[in-house]
C-alpha cells in the first residue's frame, strides 16, 4: 500500500499532515477523519518520459536530478501540466495544502528488454511492497530500482518467492541505498534462474521509493513497469483487466507454510459469475502458482474477486498477443480524485478506462483539463453495483488540448488505466492523488 504520510527528513520524501486536531478528554471516541496533506514527494526513473501534475495549483515544486541536484526548471512550473525527457532519477517535491500532486513516465523497452510499451506511477516512499510476476531466467528477467530521495542512509531487506517455494537469498537483506542515489539490482542476483516469482520490499531504515521492472523474450514478450499489488489478505479484488486481449493468467504467491484454497469469482460486465475451474485453485505453501483463465471469462473488461482461506497475494498478466503484456494488481477503492495522464507523448494512444463497482452501484465523474490546469468537459457515468465497465477518454473530451483527467468516485470503486501504441500495451491502476490522510483523533490525558 502506498504511504500516504511520513516524518520527513532534510529532505521531504513523503507526505506531510498539515494539521492535528486536539478534541477534549471528555469527548466520546471518534474515527480517524480525512487530514490535508501539504507535502508530498516522488521519484520518477532515469531514461523515461515524465509527465507531472496536480489536482490543484501548489504553493512550490522542487524539481532535481540525482545524483548531482541539477534542477529541472521544466517540471518546476506548478500551473500546468509538465513534460520532460529523464536521462536521471528525478525527485521531486511539492508544498501545497491538499495540491494533490502526482507524476507519470512512460518508455519504449529496448528488444533484450523485451520491447514494450511502459507506462508507471512515479512512486512515492512506502514501508513495503509487493511485486508479483517477474523472473529472472528463461528469457525473463527484471530488476528493481531503489532511490533514495533523503540525506540519510536508507536499508531495505527484499524476499522472494518462486514456484518451488521460498528463496534464501545471499545479500538480500540489509541492502543499502546511500544518500540521494539510485540503487539498481538485478534481481537474478538475488535469485537466479527463476522464471516466475513474487518479490517484497520493506523498509528497514531511511525512506526510498521502489519501481519494478519486467521483460520478456519467452511464450508472453514485451515488458511492464510492474505496480505494486496489496500485501497477503484473504479476500481481495484485482481489478482493471481490460477488454478485448488474447490471454489472462492469474499469478497467486501463498506466502504461508500451509497449502490455501482459492476461489475466484469474475466481475464482469453483467456482474458476476463464477468460472468452471476457478472455484477451488490449490495454491501451494510458500510457492508461486500460475493459471490461465479460461475462455469462459469473455472478452470484455472484468476484475477478479479472490477469497482465500489464508492470505495470498495475487495479480494477473495481460497478454497482447505475442507483441507486449501489462499486469492488473490488487488495489484499494478509489477514495480521492485520481490523476489519469492522456498527453504522454511518444505516440501514445488516450487510455481507456476499466472500472469495477464491487458491491453497490457507483458512479464516476471524470473532468478533462488541457495543459494549463483549465477544464474542458466533465460528465459522470454510472456503474451498476457487481458490475465492471470499460470507459473511453474520448467519451469525456476529443479535443487536442486533452492534457490529463481527473477522476472522482461516488460510491466504492476500483480500476486502471490501459495505454496502446500501435499492438504495444501498459496499465497502471487508478489511485487516489495525495490530497488528504486518514489523521487519528488525539485525547490529551491528564
Amino acid at each position: 500500500m502506498r504511504l500516504r504520510a511520513s516524518a520527513p527528513p532534510a529532505v521531504a520524501i513523503a507526505l506531510v499532515i498539515a494539521a492535528v486536531f486536539l478534541p477534549r478528554a471528555e469527548d466520546p471516541a471518534r474515527p480517524p477523519h480525512p487530514v490535508p496533506v501539504s507535502r508530498t514527494a516522488f521519484a520518477c526513473p532515469a531514461g523515461s518520459s515524465i509527465a507531472t501534475g496536480q489536482v490543484i495549483p501548489p504553493a512550490s515544486i522542487r524539481a532535481i536530478e540525482i545524483p548531482g541536484g541539477r534542477h529541472v526548471l521544466a517540471l518546476e512550473a506548478g500551473d500546468r501540466w509538465r513534460r520532460f525527457k529523464a536521462s536521471r532519477t528525478v525527485v521531486v517535491d511539492e508544498v501545497g495544502r491538499g495540491a494533490g500532486a502526482a507524476g507519470f513516465f512512460s518508455r519504449l523497452a529496448s528488444t533484450k528488454d523485451g520491447g514494450g510499451l511502459m507506462v508507471g506511477s512515479c512512486p512515492a516512499t512506502v514501508d513495503e511492497s509487493w511485486f508479483l510476476g517477474l523472473g529472472s531466467g528463461a528469457k525473463h528477467e527484471s530488476r528493481l530500482e531503489l532511490t533514495n530521495v533523503s540525506d540519510a542512509v536508507a536499508v531495505a531487506d527484499v524476499s522472494l518467492w518462486g514456484t518451488e517455494g521460498a528463496i534464501s537469498a545471499v545479500g538480500a537483506t540489509g541492502v543499502v541505498v546511500q544518500p540521494r542515489t539510485t540503487r539498481s539490482i538485478d534481481v537474478g542476483d538475488l535469485a537466479s534462474g527463476e522464471p516466475e516469482l513474487a518479490v517484497r520490499v520493506v523498509r528497514r531504515r531511511g525512506a526510498f521509493a521502489v519501481s519494478a521492472f519486467d521483460g520478456s523474450r519467452r511464450v508472453f514478450s514485451g515488458s511492464e513497469a510492474v505496480p505494486s499489488t496489496s500485501a497477503p489478505h484473504r479476500d481481495q479484488i484485482i481489478s482493471g483487466l481490460p477488454a478485448k486481449v488474447e490471454s489472462r493468467t492469474l499469478v497467486i504467491t501463498n506466502t504461508s507454510t500451509a497449502t490455501s484454497r482459492v476461489a475466484v469469482e469474475v466481475i464482469g460486465k453483467k456482474g458476476p459469475f463464477s468460472p468452471r475451474g476457478l472455484d477451488a485453485i490449490r495454491a501451494p505453501a510458500g510457492r508461486v502458482t500460475l493459471m490461465d483463465l479460461p475462455g469462459g471469462v469473455g472478452s470484455d473488461g472484468l476484475a477478479l474477486h479472490l477469497t482465500s482461506e489464508r492470505p495470498i497475494a495475487a495479480v494477473a498478466r495481460i497478454g497482447s498477443g505475442k507483441s507486449d503484456y501489462a499486469v492488473a494488481v490488487a488495489a484499494r477503492r478509489l477514495d480521492g480524485p485520481a490523476i489519469v495522464p492522456v498527453d504522454l507523448g511518444g505516440g501514445i494512444g488516450r487510455p481507456r478506462l476499466t472500472i469495477t463497482a464491487p458491491h453497490s452501484a457507483a458512479s464516476v465523474q471524470m473532468t478533462g483539463y488541457d495543459a494549463s490546469m483549465k477544464p474542458l468537459r466533465s460528465q459522470t457515468f454510472r456503474i451498476r453495483g457487481e458490475t465492471t465497465t470499460t470507459l473511453k477518454i474520448s467519451d469525456v473530451s476529443d479535443s487536442e488540448r486533452l492534457a490529463y483527467v481527473v477522476v472522482r468516485a461516488k460510491g466504492e470503486i476500483m480500476g486502471a488505466a490501459r495505454f496502446t501504441k500501435d499492438e504495444l500495451i501498459a496499465s497502471i491502476p487508478l489511485e487516489a492523488a495525495p490530497v488528504s490522510v486518514l489523521g487519528p483523533d488525539v485525547q490529551l490525558i491528564n
